[in-house]
């Protein structure tokens, strides 16, 4: 935040309130994230799947095998999964910005097409 401070202010006009957005809140969403859900969710996963091993070992170690293998295999489809997953966020990102610049684009501007009357044709483009 306090980058956004030392900015001149034609970056934002030029940026437009979408990335000012993100930089606002997207750190707070993300540790929000990690804080409120991750470890609960990341606890609960781990013990159920402890625990679930642990009774397959005792009652047949075949399946347990079984389950672990297919463990593995996940993992590993995972891992592959992942590799292209910065890119796919990072248009994400960009796409985030462009729709919350064009969606205050759009509330700014109705009160001058109301008055003008130019309704229709101004906001055609926001179709898209």
């Amino acid at each position: 935040v306090t980058h956004l401070g030392r900015l001149p202010l034609g970056w934002f006009r030029a940026e437009g309130s979408g990335k000012v957005k993100r930089a606002m809140t997207g750190d707070l969403e993300e540790m929000h994230e990690v804080i409120a859900h991750a470890l609960g969710q990341l606890t609960g996963a781990s013990t159920v799947m402890v625990v679930a091993t642990g009774y397959l070992l005792l009652v047949d170690v075949r399946m347990a095998c079984v389950v672990l293998g297919v463990l593995l295999l996940m993992g590993i489809f995972f891992r592959v999964s992942m590799r292209s997953m910065t890119t796919h966020m990072n248009r994400l990102v960009a796409a985030d910005a462009r729709i919350s610049a064009a969606g205050v684009e759009y509330a700014d501007g109705i009160q001058v097409v109301k008055t003008f009357g130019t309704g229709g044709r101004v906001l055609r483009r926001f179709d898209d």
